[in-house]
């Protein structure tokens, strides 16, 4: 295939040989160069100097002597005469956007050398500025009286605001253009229209492949062309080029009249040539990609620089990099990689949102814990300092620390940086630079080490351009405006790759396909609104006067893509077109209009395909693990008879619910991570309350307690109120007491007063059973129970919460802060494949009073559960009731047998080696189990 470069290349080596040299040849982008110099090393027979090339951004900052300044800088001083204009205290932040907005209109306002007083002129002006038509044509001058006219009455109050705004930007286009003179720096279009033609080097220059011109440029044209110091070669096709009806010419037809190319009485026609056209209409975004390896070896592609994937839709540009490898050894990737998908910005954004998030306490810095712990888990953050980073993240849990002071990470340099709130914004990059520093200097295993250390690199450039851009500004920034700003800077950053472009795979975006032709393309995401784009760049002028005063519009810019797409085909064979068929709330599904154009007016053959995800409802594989000598191992230390583990009634409440669930906790031992508890549950509620029942009635342990001694404890509040604030520092903090910011926390404080409220009441109605004798506070129990594939007998046990004596009974305490159940409909139901008819309350407190009753077979034993919902009705006395025989349980001994049978049973299948761990039938169960995504259940219900 000759390519249009090829062409180009060998005109100007044989008109002018060795001079070619000399000339000055400008390309619309820079990959164009390399390209054109493989053309040319192909025709040239002995060594010469290369051209000289530049692209047209080049050229007229090397006549002007300056280049554009940084787009951030320009926005800074634009502010600064914004506010002074406008007499504004506008925060910058809230000015980027339209900042942006605004140098974008003055850089195309240059370009075009449009008049900007006569654009900008406000509503007073109206008469003036009809009676000042002479420069415009008839139909421009129609369109602009359209747009005036929807001012001319009944002004609104956002049109009042929109004259207001209009009115000033004159005024702030020339102070600000005067500002950039004086400071000598210069945005783009300012460097264009201030463009001294007669200061351009005395040089012969070549234009090659341009496309849609401004009005600077058709003045650098002319005037080159007018010296005869100028030659133009256009990159075209008959197939639209003759036809007026293609937009995909409408620059072109121009460009050739006003600038003649040496080529063109070459008919250029490839178009027409043969091709292998095809549309393929995938199912979404991803399928698309994973598509790409397939498309290529149904092309019989070679996998090197004569084939290219084009992605109209840049964003999948990672996922096509990751199906690529399959088919290519070699890729060359034209685009940038986003930043905002590193985990470098990661960091970067979490170490912003600590700082932005974080709360003055009593003029103190306290850090929230998610934010805190989302950063210590940051695997660059883990893998720099692992060891502290561990053990911070544990005491958080720990001691359950909701707002962490940056004083306890004084013991380690770096996260000591990361933590020490930044007075401004000079100290917030100081602090970020030695962040991205740490990053350069650790080698990461589990993550690709050159992109770790290439992103922070780049990121620490940003900072340092930015850093100097405001301090060059004098504009006094607050922190949190710089960091709004530092957030949109690496939001929208994209870090270049670098590689061999001549080699492999080209994956490149549309518009990096200027001038370059391929035989084998795949485009991907050739849907309406993506190709061509979406117009939808805000401006301060309308549409109306955008096209009165020959400003680009959105009939232009559909024309350049429709350019870019028609010529990327023209010399290619074998064409893929791929469109996305999903809709949504944003997307159609519809295939761009150029794939529709290329159907009905290309007289091509078209071969259209539909790929589609197979689905099927499949029965997802049950999980069933045998009990191997391993597992049989772990059960063996339940019947051990040294340092035995005991068997609790939530481990066998675990295995009734699902046995898969148990083999996961108890012999996998999988731990659920814990947690920080930041909102008040029955759980933590729960917990407070037992630890200050345990030391009330410790103290009283193997005594008598009489009435006397409740009322001494209840009317001494201060005791009370002690105990439950111990116990609320330990649960909640880890600590021994209350820390002084808990007194600010207003949830701390509901749940102290909440619990002392309910230990107030035990206590009461304790005090009405009086006398009894505390036999222990947190008993441990511990006790066989032989079954016969154990007969030694295994260890089961629990802590019992409170036990105490009247006479001849003991009474098993248990304190129960959840729903009220304290009925059951049978022992068996206990053990039964019915979830709903368990209830796990009552096989805890009857395996105690069991267990007890085998150590204390001449006392009679009650189980009782003091449910807090009921603790202040006076007539309840905390019993169980079996649902079918309508009996209280005021002693276990009729209970014994069959709870013991039906327990025996249960362990005998848990202890049996023939029986494997299974799934549990039951889908609700699934529904809050810890363990749900390693099994992978697929759940009906509130999935």
């Amino acid at each position: 295939m000759t390519t249009f470069l090829d062409t180009t290349a060998a005109d100007l080596y044989a008109r002018f040989g060795e001079k070619i040299s000399a000339l000055r040849l400008v390309f619309p982008n820079r990959r164009s160069r390399l390209f054109f110099t493989q053309s040319l090393s192909k025709i040239i027979d002995k060594p010469l100097w290369q051209p000289h090339y530049n692209t047209i951004e080049e050229v007229v900052s090397r006549a002007a002597g300056r280049q554009a300044s940084e787009p951030l800088a320009l926005l800074l001083e634009l502010y600064d005469i914004y506010c002074a204009v406008r007499h504004s205290s506008e925060p910058f932040d809230h000015f980027y956007f339209w900042g942006e907005v605004m140098l974008r209109d003055f850089d195309m306002i240059d370009k075009y050398r449009i008049d900007a007083g006569m654009l900008f002129r406000n509503l007073k002006a109206q008469k003036e500025l009809e009676g000042d038509f002479s420069f415009l044509s008839d139909e421009q001058a129609a369109l602009i009286r359209e747009f005036w006219d929807s001012f001319s009455t009944g002004k609104s109050g956002l049109q009042e605001r929109f004259i207001a705004t209009w009115d000033a930007l004159f005024d702030i286009y020339t102070q600000f253009r005067q500002r950039l003179r004086e400071k000598e720096m210069a945005y783009e279009g300012m460097l264009y229209r201030d463009l001294d033609l007669d200061s351009l080097p005395d040089e012969h220059f070549v234009f090659i492949g341009f496309n849609a011109l401004n009005a600077c440029e058709k003045l650098l044209f002319r005037h080159l062309k007018k010296r005869g110091r100028a030659d133009f070669y256009w990159d075209y096709d008959a197939y639209y080029l003759h036809n007026p009806k293609q937009e995909a010419g409408v620059f072109l037809r121009q460009n050739i009249a006003d600038f003649p190319s040496p080529e063109f009485d070459k008919a250029f026609s490839p178009f027409a040539g043969e091709k292998d056209i095809r549309m393929v209409a995938a199912s979404s975004d991803a399928m698309q990609t994973k598509l790409v390896p397939q498309l290529l070896r149904d092309m019989h592609a070679a996998p090197d620089r004569r084939t290219a994937v084009v992605l109209a839709d840049e964003t999948l540009l990672i996922p096509t990099l990751h199906a690529l490898p399959t088919v290519a050894a070699d890729i060359n990737v034209t685009m940038g990689y986003p930043l905002r998908q590193t985990p470098v910005y990661t960091l970067l954004e979490l170490t912003l949102r600590l700082h932005h998030k974080a709360k003055q306490r009593g003029g103190a810095t306290r850090f929230y814990y998610r934010d805190v712990l989302a950063l210590l888990h940051h695997p660059y953050l883990k893998a720099m300092t692992p060891q502290a980073v561990q053990r911070h993240a544990n005491d958080i849990v720990a001691k359950n620390k909701i707002y962490v002071s940056p004083d306890e990470f004084s013991g380690d340099a770096l996260l000591s940086g990361i933590f020490t709130p930044a007075a401004d914004y000079r100290q917030l990059v100081a602090q970020l630079l030695s962040l991205l520093d740490a990053v350069t200097r650790t080698v990461f295993t589990s993550e690709n080490e050159k992109m770790a250390h290439a992103c922070a690199l780049h990121c620490a450039r940003l900072l340092n351009k930015l850093h100097t851009s405001v301090d060059e500004s004098r504009i006094a920034l607050s922190l949190p405006v710089f960091t709004n700003m530092l957030r949109k800077l690496f939001r929208h950053e994209n870090i270049p790759f670098s590689g061999e472009p001549l080699a492999g795979i080209q994956v490149l975006g549309l518009l990096e396909t200027r001038n370059l032709d391929f035989e084998n393309i795949i485009v991907l995401s050739c849907n309406e609104g993506i190709l061509p784009q979406h117009s939808n760049a805000p401006s301060f002028i309308p549409y109306n006067l955008r096209r009165g005063f020959g400003l680009p519009t959105i009939e232009q810019h559909e024309a350049v893509y429709a350019y870019y797409f028609y010529r990327l085909l023209q010399r290619a064979k074998k064409i893929t077109l791929v469109y996305n068929t999903k809709t949504d709330d944003v997307r159609t599904g519809e295939a761009s209009r150029y794939l529709l154009q290329l159907q009905m007016e290309s007289q091509k053959p078209i071969v259209s395909v539909g790929v589609n995800f197979a689905i099927s409802h499949t029965t997802p594989e049950a999980i069933v693990i045998s009990k191997d000598e391993k597992t049989m191992q772990e059960l063996a230390a339940y019947y051990a008879d040294d340092a035995p583990r005991s068997l609790s009634p939530s481990a066998i409440n675990a295995y009734l619910a699902c046995n898969l669930q148990f083999y996961y906790r108890y012999i996998e031992r999988l731990k659920p991570r814990d947690e920080a508890a930041e909102d008040i549950d029955g759980k933590l509620l729960g917990n407070v309350l037992h630890r200050a029942m345990e030391a009330l009635y410790k103290p009283f342990g193997g005594k008598n307690v009489t009435h006397a001694d409740m009322l001494a404890i209840t009317a001494h509040a201060t005791q009370l109120d002690e105990a439950v604030s111990r116990a609320l520092a330990g649960v909640y903090y880890g600590a021994g007491e209350l820390p002084r910011e808990a007194h600010d926390n207003g949830k701390i404080m509901l749940l102290r007063d909440i619990t002392a409220k309910y230990v107030r009441q035990i206590l009461h109605y304790d005090a009405a059973r009086t006398p009894f004798v505390i036999e222990d506070t947190e008993r441990v129990i511990m006790q066989r129970v032989a079954c016969p594939d154990v007969p030694a007998g295994i260890w089961l046990g629990g802590i019992i919460d409170r036990l105490d004596r009247q006479g001849n009974a003991l009474h098993i305490v248990d304190y129960k802060t959840g729903a009220t159940k304290d009925e059951f409909k049978n022992i068996a139901a206990l053990f039964g494949d019915n979830a709903g008819e368990r209830r796990k309350e009552a096989l805890q407190i009857l395996l105690y009073a069991v267990l007890l009753k085998q150590q204390h077979p001449d006392n009679n034993v009650v189980p009782k559960l003091y449910f807090l919902r009921k603790i202040y009705q006076h007539d309840t006395d905390f019993l169980l009731t079996e649902k079918d025989t309508k009996q209280r349980i005021s002693e276990i001994s009729p209970y014994v047998a069959p709870f013991t049978g039906e327990l025996v049973r249960t362990l005998s299948h848990l202890f049996n080696k023939a029986i494997p761990f299974t799934q549990t039938a039951d889908l609700d169960t699934c529904h809050y189990c810890d363990y749900k995504k390693i099994c992978g259940r697929k759940m009906v219900k509130g999935e």
